[in-house]
């Protein structure tokens, strides 16, 4: 029985097919396996849920390659908040007004010095993964074609879009492009992506 598994992709854009949801892989499932004779699965040890379990390691094994003799240098990097950072409630330390971009977020009091804001809302997003952004993108793209037959149907796409950009942080880490929106207040932070950070 195998215990590791390696997984070499042979581009970036790979990691597209890799990191797709479950039933994204499902749905691939149902469509490239032949039915067997007896009805019975084809696979029987592997399935959407086996392959969203591969994406990310499980802890266990992150605690065992961290625990080299030659500690490779993620671990140092990559733990987490440090502990000596204080997680302070952002609805005391700020407040949302209006700015020349639009909204924005102002200190409403002094933030004290290794005080760290929203902690505990950053893991809290809306995430559009590559699939729900290519499919908002082809519906806007229809709609604007379509604007004859079909009136205000791209004011509506357009929203979401606008919304997810507009508040959101564009990133191709899963291969594709996708969209992840802070949910609580953090998401009117000016998040200096066009240099407009200070």
């Amino acid at each position: 029985m195998p215990w590791h598994y390696l997984v070499a992709l042979k581009d970036y854009t790979s990691r597209a097919g890799w990191h797709r949801t479950a039933p994204e892989l499902q749905i691939e499932l149902q469509q490239r396996l032949h039915k067997t004779k007896s009805g019975l699965p084809v696979l029987r040890y592997f399935d959407a849920t086996t392959m969203i379990s591969f994406q990310l390691p499980p802890k266990a094994q992150e605690t065992t390659y961290c625990r080299k003799e030659d500690e490779p240098w993620e671990c140092d990097e990559i733990v987490g908040v440090h502990p000596e950072f204080v997680s302070l409630p952002s609805s005391e330390y700020l407040k949302v007004e209006k700015s020349g971009l639009g909204r924005g977020l102002f200190a409403s009091k002094n933030i004290p010095k290794d005080g760290t804001l929203s902690l505990d809302e950053s893991g809290k997003s809306f995430h559009f993964p590559p699939l729900t952004w290519s499919v908002i993108k082809s519906l806007i793209e229809w709609a604007e074609e379509n604007d004859d037959t079909h009136p205000y149907v791209e004011d509506e796409y357009i929203a979401l879009y606008t919304f997810a950009e507009g508040y959101g942080h564009g990133a191709l880490l899963l291969g594709k492009e996708h969209f992840a929106v802070d949910s609580g207040i953090m998401l009117f932070m000016n998040h200096g992506c066009n240099g407009t950070s200070n």
